[in-house]
């Protein structure tokens, strides 16, 4: 589950990194809001993961 986690953090980041650096105003435009709003809906699963696995032991 942590390499899952790693994995969605580092490919996220290099999302972020193309879309600051090397993406055209349009794109930059258009994914900005799409990459926020997966970094938002991942943190979130994530941390209702972990509260519901502390909850079960």
């Amino acid at each position: 589950m942590r390499l899952l986690l790693v994995a969605f953090v580092l490919v996220l980041t290099g999302a972020l990194a193309w879309d600051g650096w090397f993406a055209s105003a349009s794109q930059n435009a258009t994914w900005t809001p799409v990459l926020v709003s997966i970094a938002v809906v991942g943190a979130v699963a994530s941390g209702r993961r972990r509260s519901w696995m502390s909850r079960s032991r």
